[in-house]
């Protein structure tokens, strides 16, 4: 069947292949997704930085030298140059208006996207619609200043608590989720993140027809050993 809800589940703070090879650390993702779906190994990062992943993933855009620092200050706006190859020029943090990423794409097709966040224990909230990107590092999509500066800034940037409401039907759920949390600091926590969200997924309208999840890992797998 068609797929008409995309839910992309991205783990922080983990290599996702080791993760699901481990049943002890991870005995929800290890034990019970991997057996229920697929593994897709073979697939890299483009670097080593949380940010810059995250923005190549929703975007195209390759790292700059701040993206790959997960821009710990803001330092200077990407300057608006011209598009080479689908790439904008420049150095910083912040992407301008003529860069753009699915979320756009999927206006264009008047389908819906919303990313669900769930902030740190320190933080207020997980957004950061108006003038300040920084609050966090693992939602890309406020990186861009079309969509941080966008009046419906806050209708597609949510907190993860809002997921469960929208899950009550078909129509109010996107056509593609982001879900991730900024709480999580090792593989245990990402591990017991799945296992609160996915349950939530699995039993809504919108999974029973045309729902597709899929779970990545924003880390590079572990370096394989050198031969001796």
């Amino acid at each position: 069947s068609p797929i008409k809800h995309v839910f992309l589940v991205t783990l922080g703070a983990a290599d996702l292949g080791a993760l699901a090879r481990d049943e002890t650390t991870a005995p929800y993702l290890a034990g019970t997704l991997v057996k229920s779906g697929t593994l897709l190994s073979d697939y890299r990062t483009v670097a080593r930085g949380t940010l810059a992943n995250r923005i190549a993933l929703i975007s195209g855009q390759g790292p700059t030298a701040q993206t790959l620092a997960d821009c710990t200050t803001l330092g200077d706006v990407r300057p608006a140059d011209a598009l080479t190859n689908g790439q904008t020029g420049g150095d910083g943090c912040v992407y301008g208006p003529e860069t753009g990423h699915i979320g756009d794409q999927l206006r264009a097709l008047e389908r819906t996207w919303k990313a669900y966040t769930e902030p740190a224990a320190s933080a207020p909230s997980s957004a950061a619609c108006g003038t300040d990107a920084t609050t966090t590092r693992h939602n890309p999509f406020l990186w861009f200043r079309a969509t941080f500066e966008a009046d419906d800034c806050d209708t597609h940037n949510v907190p993860l608590t809002q997921l469960a409401r929208d899950l009550k039907d078909a129509d109010t759920t996107p056509a593609l989720s982001w879900i991730t949390s900024d709480a999580q600091q090792a593989s245990t926590d990402a591990d017991r993140f799945l296992e609160r969200v996915i349950p939530q997924i699995q039993n809504s309208l919108a999974y029973a027809n045309g729902g597709l999840i899929v779970i990545i890992g924003d880390q590079p797998p572990a370096a394989p050993e050198t031969p001796t």
